[in-house]
């Protein structure tokens, strides 16, 4: 963390950005921990807010734009290289094409928040050939949710990173949950719709 912010502090949003991008490329260092550090530095006012979220966002959709890239134009073909190899593995691919055929599109979403797994889930999301369009929207949007909550939340506790940094986790779990029980709630209406329709045909043709 120390690092990352004195580096921050010396190459400003520059260096935010090449990071943010560079972790969406499987750069060993935790996305979520550079978003911290940046909202540390808006805290202590090296860094300006708005301008912060705005190269933070674009350097996570940007990292995740160009593995998503490689894995529609290269696919398998790149895990010959170890470096792919080190965060690609078989295991992750596994679990995420499980993901895919469960869940489709909406894994690209949910996967914004489940640190590990990113990486893999944009490779093979361009692997399946899945639509660029959608994907940029789905992971942009996901992206408007976790990307300012952390750096607003380090902001905002930043004269206390080690409880920022267990506040954040808990935070990014209970917006998982949040975000599946809204799902939960459409979908039951949906159903209570769908049963409606059924039953006014079914009264409409007795009554004829």
């Amino acid at each position: 963390m120390d690092f990352l912010i004195g580096y921050y502090e010396h190459f400003g949003y520059i260096g935010i950005f090449i990071v943010l991008f560079l972790c969406g490329l499987g750069l060993p260092i935790p996305e979520d921990i550079t978003l911290i550090a940046s909202g540390y530095l808006v805290h202590t006012q090296s860094l300006e807010f708005y301008r912060t979220l705005i190269v933070c966002f674009l350097g996570v959709i940007g990292g995740d734009l160009t593995i998503y890239s490689i894995g529609r134009h290269w696919g398998y073909m790149l895990l010959e290289h170890r470096f792919f190899r080190s965060f690609i593995t078989k295991e992750r691919i596994a679990v995420v094409e499980n993901y895919f055929n469960k869940y489709g599109g909406k894994t690209i979403f949910f996967v914004r928040f489940l640190p590990g797994l990113r990486a893999t889930a944009y490779w093979t999301a361009g692997l399946f050939n899945y639509g660029t369009a959608k994907f940029l929207l789905l992971d942009g949007l996901a992206a408007l949710i976790s990307v300012p909550t952390i750096i607003y939340l380090t902001y905002y506790f930043g004269g206390e990173i080690d409880q920022t940094i267990a506040f954040v986790k808990k935070a990014k779990y209970g917006a998982y949950i949040a975000i599946g029980i809204i799902i939960l709630f459409f979908i039951i209406k949906w159903r209570i719709g769908k049963r409606k329709g059924v039953k006014e045909n079914y009264d409409n043709t007795k009554t004829k």
